[in-house]
């Protein structure tokens, strides 16, 4: 018997030293009058050894599908504690209930450790509460829609002249401001047609021909013209600035096409026969025969002729 009752004085003091290290000193619900939808805080206030430290509890399990739980928060309360220098924990749950009933928050287990890592635990008792169903308030009650109210004739008959005086004053600003309006004077669009190098050169040629200038005995100014023609086309043609080139530097850059564009092979002497003879006449003061100056045009016009 001795053996025995030692054995159960251990266990009673074990108890009272894990106790003496973790305890809920309070528990509690912020709302006593709970209504569907409320936000309810559940709080637990948790005493224990300085030298423990408190582990976050498990969340509560509702099996209900109308009840939500946030948290928990674990928070220390700075300022509160003991007179003994134990720590003061704070433990709070928000709940939401979208049922009414009778609800119980199940018992919370409260863990703390001391610094050799040994466990120490409280559990919490169960807390039953109660959720009504929200009530409407006599003076929230919905009132009857009114019937209509029939509108005096005086009030018709203003509206309907205020509105033939508003379309009335419309219409006349309308017409007011469109006789403001200038008038614009749309002009017709020049429409630039684009001609082709050949086609000008050979327009040019037959306005020198119907000059008559071999007739009239303006040679040289007939070998100038005619000059100009041809290195006029060869820009727009070729790309190469004939009119600003000597006639050897035109044909340079014509052979150079020739090479990457591979022309016509004939063109090149054709141009060059025709350039040298223009050049005899404006600068070696050479003197053709009538048939050689109207034979001019036609090789012009040969040399244009030969597109590619």
């Amino acid at each position: 018997m001795g053996l025995v009752k030692s054995i159960q004085l251990l266990i009673i003091l074990l108890s009272f030293v894990q106790a003496s290290k973790v305890q809920i000193i309070s528990q509690n619900l912020d709302l006593s009058d709970i209504t569907v939808g409320d936000r309810i805080r559940y709080t637990l206030i948790v005493e224990h050894d300085k030298n423990t430290r408190l582990l976050k509890p498990k969340p509560i399990v509702i099996a209900s599908e109308y009840f939500e739980v946030y948290g928990p928060e674990v928070k220390r309360l700075r300022g509160r504690a003991t007179k003994s220098g134990r720590i003061l924990t704070s433990i709070e749950y928000e709940l939401t209930v979208y049922e009414p009933g009778i609800y119980n928050i199940p018992p919370i287990t409260i863990i703390s450790l001391d610094t050799s890592g040994r466990e120490f635990s409280v559990i919490s008792k169960p807390m039953e509460f109660k959720v009504r169903s929200i009530k409407p308030n006599s003076a929230q009650t919905i009132k009857d829609i009114k019937g209509t109210e029939s509108v005096p004739r005086n009030t018709v008959r203003y509206i309907l002249i205020s509105g033939a005086l508003i379309v009335g004053f419309s219409v006349a600003a309308y017409l007011y401001l469109k006789r403001q309006k200038p008038s614009v004077k749309i002009e017709p669009e020049t429409v630039i047609l684009q001609r082709l190098p050949h086609e000008l050169a050979l327009e040019e040629l037959r306005e020198i021909e119907l000059m008559g200038l071999v007739d009239k005995g303006e040679i040289r100014e007939y070998y100038t013209r005619t000059s100009e023609v041809i290195r006029r086309y060869i820009e727009k043609r070729y790309g190469i600035a004939a009119l600003e080139l000597t006639t050897a530097k035109v044909l340079d850059a014509l052979e150079a096409y020739q090479r990457s564009n591979q022309p016509r092979g004939d063109l090149i002497g054709k141009i060059s026969d025709f350039l040298h003879t223009c050049d005899a006449v404006k600068f070696a003061k050479y003197q053709p025969s009538a048939d050689e100056a109207y034979n001019l045009l036609q090789q012009a016009r040969e040399i244009v002729e030969l597109r590619h």
